[in-house]
Formats: structure tokens, sequence, C-alpha cells
């Protein structure tokens, strides 16, 4: 048995990227299973028959299943189940890998994808209760009541007029002037930024305060949160009031709201407050000092599907992982990840992955399997972590394991870690191509 050693940044971090829901759907498409997903599958039709080419006889895999449809009770606690502003739907859809439920709030109806991101849905929620109380106490309108008069008018002039008021403001103040022409002008930013014309008047700098205050992500996906966020930072904006200000007349008190959240190691180690592009710039930093080709650098933070946040984790991830080399492989997986989702889910697996190295055992390097990616570990063992909710054995994850089967014949060992748990068809195949299967990863650090 491998001796393992507690890290306790490792594994802060790694529940960080849980709280902010962190995870993907992308490998809900069978014909574009995520990259890096982990490897299970069997003989694709009209494969050589077990052994007669490889190496190692393999047992003959069973026969591939569906998913049936879950119940929410059998698959979540029941704080996830039912809170004062929401509750799930029973029944609970998965696609092979990941669990998709229906979540109703006092605000609207979301579709979750994944329990980690339901996880922070929930958090979510409760941090839009916070605010609503916030925007209706007595104490917050009269902080942003009187002095908000003239700059709600200049927010008028915003709105209907952006770039012209944005123009005549800059030109007045040199130091105005240079930050605007930063955020303009700078990389193109991520889908999940605000306006440019919103980054220069001040107006994101007071939504990032208040998000942080809170403890959610400024750049979160869930709209139910950011129409709550973009509702109060205006009138707190208008007002002059900061985020810290705005809090502190939250009925119950700041510590209420941030008790919303646990991740106070992230806004330790990653000032979210920071213009996005400042954090770019510092994220590029940091990946030239890990030697990574600036090609890689390049397309990395150029990638709008990756948020400021999420890039900034995974950087953070890739610097905790001393020694490792291939760090340039990861980066090259991260950037081109498709879309939201899929960017989702490699920050989770970019956490997942630092544990193990802390946790578990070092890992040597990275390497790139056409669009996959695997960890080596000194002895060259193969490592493949997925943050998935329920693995089933299905033709799409049969040719995910196809896919690599030839390129890890030389591993003396193969090693999956997935977040959720398997079904008795996932197990075999498994175990029938020589992997070892550790379940219930993401259970362990969240202790449900």
């Amino acid at each position: 048995m491998r001796k393992r050693v507690r890290c306790a940044r490792g594994t802060a971090l790694l529940v960080v990227a849980l709280l902010l829901g962190w995870v993907s759907s992308a490998c809900a498409e069978a014909e574009e299973t995520p990259a890096g997903s982990p490897p299970v599958a069997s003989e694709p039709a009209g494969a050589a028959p077990p052994g007669a080419s490889d190496p190692v006889a393999r047992a003959e895999p069973p026969a591939f299943e569906t998913p049936p449809v879950l119940k929410a009770g059998d698959v979540l606690p029941a704080a996830l189940r039912k809170g004062a502003d929401f509750r799930v739907a029973p029944d609970v859809h998965n696609d092979g890998f990941l669990n998709r439920y229906q979540l109703k709030t006092t605000w609207g109806e979301l579709e979750v994808v994944s329990t980690a991101l339901l996880r922070k849905r929930v958090r979510e929620t409760a941090a839009i209760r916070q605010l609503e109380d916030m925007s209706k106490s007595e104490e917050f309108a009269k902080s942003v009541g009187d002095a908000g008069q003239g700059a709600v008018r200049g927010a008028v002039s915003l709105v209907t007029h952006p770039v012209d008021t944005v123009s005549s403001a800059a030109s007045g103040v040199g130091k105005v002037f240079s930050m605007a022409k930063k955020s303009i002008t700078s990389d193109e930013g991520s889908d999940a930024e605000d306006d440019h014309w919103k980054q220069v008047v001040g107006y994101s700098q007071t939504k990032r305060d208040l998000a942080k205050e809170l403890g959610v992500d400024v750049y979160s996906q869930n709209p139910q949160l950011q129409k709550a966020l973009d509702d109060m930072t205006w009138a707190g904006w208008s007002g002059g009031m900061t985020g810290g200000l705005a809090l502190a007349v939250i009925p119950g008190g700041v510590g209420v709201a941030v008790s919303v959240s646990k991740n106070t190691d992230l806004f330790q180690r990653i000032d979210v407050t920071r213009p996005p592009g400042t954090i770019r710039d510092d994220n590029r930093r940091k990946l030239a000092a890990l030697g990574i080709p600036s090609a890689s650098i390049d397309r990395f933070i150029g990638d709008s599907t990756l948020s400021p946040t999420e890039q900034s984790v995974i950087v953070v991830n890739l610097e905790d992982m001393e020694g490792t080399e291939g760090r340039a492989a990861f980066v090259d997986y991260a950037a081109h990840a498709p879309n939201r989702d899929m960017a989702s889910f490699v920050v989770l697996q970019s956490a997942m992955y630092a544990r193990y190295h802390h946790d578990e055992e070092p890992i040597a390097r990275f390497e790139g399997l056409g669009p996959r990616l695997v960890a080596r570990t000194g002895d060259g063992s193969a490592v493949v972590i997925h943050p998935m909710d329920r693995l089933y054995w299905t033709e799409a994850a049969g040719g995910i394991l196809a896919s690599v089967r030839s390129r890890l014949d030389d591993a003396p060992h193969k090693r999956i870690w997935v977040g959720g748990s398997a079904s008795d068809r996932a197990r075999e195949a498994l175990k029938g191509d020589g992997w070892e299967l550790r379940e219930g990863v993401l259970a362990e650090l969240v202790g449900d």
C-alpha cells in the first residue's frame, strides 16, 4: 500500500474548486468525450479479439449498458436536495459520466450538470438570499440614498452613451486614461467578464469586491446570481458604496454572508478583486517562470472560454506540482477547451491532479495522448483522474479506453481516480483491462 501524506494546501485548493463548481458536461457528447476523461472502454467493433495483438491478454469486456434514471434521494445528501430557497427535482439523468439535475429556486429554474456544480449553485442561492435581504434593509437604502443621486444620473449616461462617457472621463485624468487604455486594448478577455466600459468606470471593481465578500465567483455562469450581483452593484456603485461597506448592512452581519462559502484559501492566494487584465498578466508571468513555451502561454491566456478565476486556479495548481515535467502539456490541453463546460472540467481536474501529487505520490510528468491527457509517476505508472459522478459502461466510455490502450501498455500500473462511483459493469471492464480503480475521491474531501 502506498504511503499517503496529508497536504492541507493541496486539499484546500481542491475543496475550493468544488465550492466554485468547476466541472463540465462536455463528456455528455458521446462522439466528443472530453480530453483527459478516464480510459474506460472495450475494444471497438471489428477490433481484434482480446490478446490477439496486445502483449497481455485481456478479459472479454461486459456488454454496454444504458444509464438508468436515478433518484435525487439516492445520490444526494439531504442538504443538497432541499433548502429554504431551492429544491432538486426527484429524477436525475446521467450521461454515462455526470449527473444532470433540475434545480428549482425562488428565482427560477436551472439545469445543473454534475454534483460539484450543484454544490456551487446551492451556495450561490444562499448568497442571492443575502443580497436580496440587503437590498430591502433600511440601512442600505439610507446609505445609497442621498449620496447616489449624482452618480445615478452618471450611470444613466453610461448606459445610454457608454463610449462617449468613458472617453470624456478618461481624457481628464491621466491615471484613469492609462487604466482604461489597458482594459480596452489588452487580451480579449473571457466570455464571463463584464463589458469593457463597465470595467473602465469602476462598476466591475465594485462587483468583484462584493462577490469576494460574499464568497462567490464573480465570473459564475449562474444567471440568477449575476442578476443579483448586478442589481446590488448598480445601487452600491452609484452610491459610492464598496462591496465591504455594502455587506456591513446585511441583516446578521458580514459573517453570515461570508459563511456561504469556505474558499478562503483561493482568495488568499489569488486576488480575484483585481482587474481581469491584471490577473491574466500575472498568470502569464507565472507560466513563463515554470518554463512553459510562449506559444502555449498565448493560447492559454487567449482562450476566452477560461475565466480569469479558472485560469488562475489552473496556474496555482501547476505551480504546486513542483518537479513535475510536461506541465506545458496540461496548459495546451486546457487551452483547447471548446466550451465553458469543458473549461470547468479542466479546472477541477487540475486540482485533483495536484491533490494526487501531494497526498498520494509525486507526478513525474504529464503526457498528451492525442486530445487526451495522462499523468506518469516515477516508475512510469499511468494515472488518469476524472471528476465524474457515476461511470457507466457505455459505448462512449469504451471508445476512450480503446483510444489510449496501446499508448499505455508500457505502464507497470494503470490507476484511475473517479470523483464519484462506477457501475458493476464499469468496474469489471476496467479490471479486465488492467486498471486499478479508486472511487469516491470527491466525497472523501467534502465529507458526504
